[in-house]
């Protein structure tokens, strides 16, 4: 069993629609010392809608580069998605020295290095029997 001391994590969450604003606060998170974001609610409210919105999935992965850039995880809080199936999900090789790579991480519930692949076609379906 691994067992790791005490850690600090300081995340933010965005419940907020506003892109510019979102991506000044993404910009500024370092000097708050922020090691992860979570996109949720004003991005989230229905995962139908943010399938079936362009938009919405292109300013998530606008906010997501930005986030990467400062070398900050992100995640997305979509209970629709917990415990998708293997099959609906892209591995990712991480190297060693990427900071999501935390302890937390790796004793966590999280599926570091794991996304689910949302151009999978049986991912709908799959979502919509659920």
């Amino acid at each position: 069993m691994l067992q790791a001391g005490p850690f600090t994590m300081n995340g933010w969450q965005f419940h907020e629609r506003d892109v510019p604003r979102l991506a000044e606060a993404i910009k500024r998170a370092p000097e708050y010392g922020v090691d992860f974001f979570i996109f949720s609610r004003g991005r989230f409210d229905h995962v139908e809608e943010f399938l079936n919105s362009e938009e919405r999935q292109r300013d998530i992965l606008y906010l997501g580069s930005l986030a990467d850039q400062q070398k900050i995880a992100w995640y997305l809080w979509v209970h629709e998605f917990d415990d998708i199936p293997d099959r609906f999900r892209v591995k990712t090789q991480l190297s060693a020295d990427d900071p999501r790579l935390s302890q937390a991480a790796i004793t966590s519930g999280f599926h570091m290095g794991n996304r689910v692949n949302m151009d999978d076609p049986a991912l709908l379906e799959y979502l919509r029997q659920r």
